[in-house]
């Protein structure tokens, strides 16, 4: 679907759409949804194939292997932040793509690096 440097692309395009200041103001609030919405936006205008939903909730099975592959991070609510279905399979497909926002990470890491 997407490599990671091609998401990391649909990210930087949506944020272009955006006054740095206010990338800035969510960037430091880590205020991730902010930029689930953005993305999102901007893959329902430039994706008609795909249909997006927010707030997915994942089946008992995925949640199970999530858990086992992640035990440290277990996942309470059960939902990923956004998750891509392709139109020709109808719905509800099984998604094709899903992303977890975790802006705490790459900003924690920018502070940690400009400081030190």
């Amino acid at each position: 679907m997407f490599s990671s440097s091609e998401f990391l692309q649909v990210l930087v395009s949506a944020c272009k759409t955006v006054p740095a200041d206010v990338i800035a103001k969510h960037s430091i609030k880590k205020e991730e949804l902010f930029f689930r919405d953005l993305v999102l936006g901007h893959l329902a205008e430039t994706r008609s194939d795909l249909s997006f939903k927010k707030e997915w909730r994942l089946s008992e099975d995925a949640l199970k292997r999530w858990e086992h592959t992640r035990p440290k991070d277990k996942k309470k609510s059960g939902r990923i932040d956004l998750v891509a279905l392709r139109k020709t399979e109808g719905l509800p497909g099984a998604p094709c793509l899903g992303v977890e926002f975790k802006y705490w990470y790459w900003f924690d890491d920018l502070q940690h690096w400009s400081i030190t």
